[in-house]
């Protein structure tokens, strides 16, 4: 998965993209990162009328293809390397997007900063261990 864009604002906006960003443990979110794709933040963008969390949404990281990788595996990414949570992206009840037309649902990983460091557009996310349960 390569970082196609780093977002400073909600993937349903178009707010300032970065080239670069420091992500430290203590930081975004308690050190969580969201990762999601293109086509999440076009559905996001596109979708008439709008989900519950469609508008809300904050995409940290966005990947050309998302992978789903496996709760608790560790992954790098430039001189940063995470563990990615067991949280996902789930739908609210009373959404007028069904889970079945929502792209958000099970589309989005969070990932904890385990080593600080700086990402920069065009790194690949990288599988370094999954952890075996």
């Amino acid at each position: 998965m390569k970082i196609t864009r780093i977002a400073s604002g909600s993937a349903a906006s178009d707010e300032t993209e970065l080239k670069e960003l420091f992500l430290s443990a203590d930081g975004l979110r308690d050190g969580q990162v969201s990762l999601t794709d293109e086509a999440v933040v076009r559905f996001c963008k596109s979708t008439d009328p709008p989900g519950l969390c469609t508008s809300k949404f904050r995409a940290d990281l966005i990947v050309d293809e998302l992978v789903l990788l496996p709760s608790e595996s560790l992954a790098a990414c430039g001189e940063v390397q995470f563990r990615v949570e067991a949280r996902r992206k789930h739908c609210y009840p009373g959404c007028s997007l069904h889970p079945a037309k929502c792209r958000l649902n099970g589309r989005v990983l969070y990932l904890k900063v385990l080593k600080e460091g700086l990402i920069h557009i065009g790194d690949e996310i990288v599988l370094m261990a999954q952890v075996l349960k």
